[in-house]
């Protein structure tokens, strides 16, 4: 049972910093949309709102009303495919990126050490 308290003293661990860099409070979707953006773009493949769809499994619209927002607030953005100039695909801008070179840096010290684990697990201890 250690083991699954470990796991989620981990998660909530994780969770409080995604929540302070990323901009994912009031829906998992767009922490979705975010990932796949940044997995495709660092594969340096197009990702269009189609795929993005069909990856997602959630409705298209759904989908563009997140990407819209999160292009309005500089996350994302839109620009034509480099094969297809009538396809729209979905890029991080340099907003997200740095957020996220951010939150690899404040997670990486939390998980890849024990003794930050433990101060974590003490903290969630408390409040379990």
């Amino acid at each position: 049972m250690q083991d699954l308290k470990q796991l989620v003293v981990t998660l909530n661990f994780i969770n409080e910093k995604v929540l302070k860099h990323l901009p994912v409070s009031c829906s998992v979707i767009p922490q979705f949309i975010i990932n796949y953006t940044v997995i495709y773009f660092v594969d340096e493949k197009d990702l269009s709102i189609k795929t993005l769809s069909h990856e997602l499994e959630w409705s298209a619209g759904g989908i563009r009303k997140h990407v819209r927002d999160l292009c309005n607030s500089n996350w994302l953005e839109i620009k034509n495919s480099k094969n297809d100039k009538r396809v729209k695909c979905v890029k991080p801008t340099k907003k997200l990126l740095t957020a996220l070179k951010k939150l690899n840096s404040d997670i990486g010290p939390g998980i890849s050490n024990d003794r930050g684990i433990q101060s974590r697990q003490d903290s969630y201890s408390r409040k379990i």
